[in-house]
């Protein structure tokens, strides 16, 4: 009775305060990694979180491995969730998770467009013994000067409570040939009573916090809090239409009463054989793995070898992290180790401190706070390299600021405000990026204006407008632009709307005007179609300066039967 009356006042509540937002999807993903730009994200990132968002996480019918592996939670967390369900059985509402331990008002927002909390059995997908997936695009791009270019993907994934396929290719505008310049490809066998499974073709392998062992892009930015700790997945699938950064051999992972037991045999086409193993710890409070990895060049000889530990927990609230890494052959060691805590009422404080032996070290703070109308985050980041990036330095040093602050204008505009300072002993000393950006929601419909003024060798200057409409079936952006940037080193990153699965954030430089428009057609929740166009010039260049202009067309169609 009492789980019942929780479950119903609370549904209520959190029905009200965290799912009363229509988030878009990149916004649902910037959030959730905690950065306020798509450039400072890993684009592989947000292509997983992507997928996630079109087939959210099912939290009380996933496996420990599946909860571990997707990359949404700690593996504090994840230790928490699988605790709790076996002592209380499901989690009926978002207001209940967010009392677990490790978690909070704030998180438990962030992470709502990823998650379900279906029991077991009340979902139809319960019952269908596999689930396919395809996704299809294909894309067309023009250039004065270069003429016309395509490119094409296609990937496809099979899922059941057993096993699940997984295979993509592609063609990326420029190839030479018209075949595939990427083909990629995994099964996974799921071991029900080890918790675990076992992997063949690509996949990813991801622990600790990226010291001794993380594929594919390490997102180094640190421009808000939330980026000071990293998730490691383990060993996972990779979903995307490249599959470019993934190891590719075999691995497996298996539990053993607290312990979760990894290993792999990976091979490049560079000659190289990676086997490695970690072994983890669960408890209550953390969580503790230990690493080695050996990089053998089977053609030349020789290799490295690296270990590495690495360890999290949450003492009363106060999350602590860290990561020491020795290579054995270049006799280096790397060691990360942060904390993020509460101070005060409506602050979130986060410290990281790493160093690199023969390389650098560093120090980061940052702060994320939320009272009323107002709320964003600051973070401040100096690094010393022991190796000077100037011959006529004897050191160099680079520190970083980066403020974002929202503001509830109204209840349905937001003004925010963003803006960011490097200083630094070598190469252009300054750079200052300052950005405005206007919302005004009236759903379905919505506007979007945009100010971006960065200096760093000269000034350079962008601006646009974006009006668009959601609804249930459909949903459609439409985006004007202007940039005046002169000089390279001024260039402004802007993320461009586009299919799930691509992720398009060009740097703009010249004196142009650019056309964005994208739409969203549902058929139903099996069939989805998406549209771009879009087109650049450069109508006020010099005429010994002026740029060709470029226009893209992309089509992609997405089924789930």
């Amino acid at each position: 009775m009492r789980r019942l009356l929780s479950f119903v006042i609370s549904t209520i509540l959190a029905t009200q305060s965290l799912m009363s937002q229509d988030i878009p999807d990149i916004d649902a993903v910037m959030l959730f990694l905690g950065v306020d730009d798509p450039g400072d994200a890993d684009e592989e990132e947000v292509e997983r979180l992507m997928a996630i968002l079109e087939a959210p996480m099912a939290l009380n019918r996933a496996s420990a491995a599946e909860l571990r592996s997707c990359g949404l939670f700690t593996p504090y967390q994840t230790a928490v969730i699988e605790d709790y369900r076996s002592r209380h059985g499901d989690i009926l509402s978002l207001y209940e998770l967010s009392l677990l331990d490790g978690f909070n008002d704030a998180y438990v927002r962030k992470l709502t467009p990823f998650i379900s909390l279906q029991s077991k059995g009340t979902s139809e997908q319960d019952n269908l013994p596999t689930r396919h997936e395809v996704a299809v695009r294909s894309g067309y791009r023009w250039k004065k000067t270069d003429g016309s270019d395509g490119s094409y993907g296609l990937k496809y994934r099979l899922s059941s409570t057993r096993y699940s396929l997984v295979a993509a290719l592609s063609r990326s505008a420029g190839t030479q040939s018209w075949y595939p310049s990427d083909i990629s490809g995994s099964f996974a066998w799921k071991l029900r009573k080890r918790e675990g499974q076992l992997l063949a073709g690509d996949f990813n392998a991801r622990f600790g916090q990226g010291l001794t062992l993380w594929n594919g892009l390490f997102m180094t930015s640190l421009t808000t809090p939330d980026t000071f700790m990293k998730r490691p997945t383990g060993l996972s699938q990779p979903w995307s239409f490249t599959g470019s950064t993934a190891l590719t051999g075999l691995a497996g992972d298996f539990r053993v009463g607290p312990f979760v037991i990894s290993g792999m045999m990976a091979v490049s086409e560079k000659t190289l054989l990676t086997p490695a193993m970690n072994v983890a710890w669960y408890g209550r409070f953390g969580q503790v793995s230990l690493t080695n990895v050996v990089q053998c060049d089977i053609k030349r000889g020789g290799g490295e070898v690296k270990t590495g530990l690495d360890a999290a927990f949450c003492v009363r609230g106060i999350n602590l992290f860290g990561e020491v890494s020795f290579d054995w052959t270049a006799k280096r060691i790397k060691a990360l180790a942060g904390t993020r805590f509460r101070t005060g009422e409506y602050m979130d404080m986060s410290l990281q401190l790493r160093g690199f032996q023969a390389d650098q070290y560093g120090l980061a703070a940052g702060g994320e706070f939320s009272r009323g109308r107002h709320k964003g985050s600051w973070t401040m980041d100096a690094t010393y390299h022991l190796m000077s990036k100037d011959p006529s330095d004897p050191y160099s040093l680079q520190l970083k600021s980066h403020l974002l602050w929202e503001i509830l204008l109204m209840k349905n505009m937001q003004l925010k405000i963003r803006v960011s300072e490097r200083i630094r002993t070598w190469g252009l000393p300054y750079r200052t990026d300052v950005r405005a950006d206007l919302k005004y929601d009236f759903s379905p419909f919505g506007v979007l204006l945009r100010l971006n003024v960065l200096k760093c060798d000269a000034v350079g200057f962008l601006t646009y407008a974006e009006g668009s409409y959601s609804s249930v079936g459909l949903s459609f952006h439409l985006r004007q632009g202007l940039f005046i940037i002169d000089d390279w080193d001024d260039r402004i990153y802007v993320y461009e709307r586009d299919a799930p699965g691509s992720f398009n954030a060009p740097a703009m430089y010249g004196r142009g005007l650019w056309t964005s428009a994208v739409a969203g057609l549902k058929f139903s929740d099996r069939i989805r179609l998406y549209l771009r166009a879009a087109y650049t010039c450069y109508p006020f260049m010099d005429m010994e300066k002026k740029k060709p202009g470029k226009a893209e067309l992309k089509l992609q169609l997405q089924c789930r039967f």
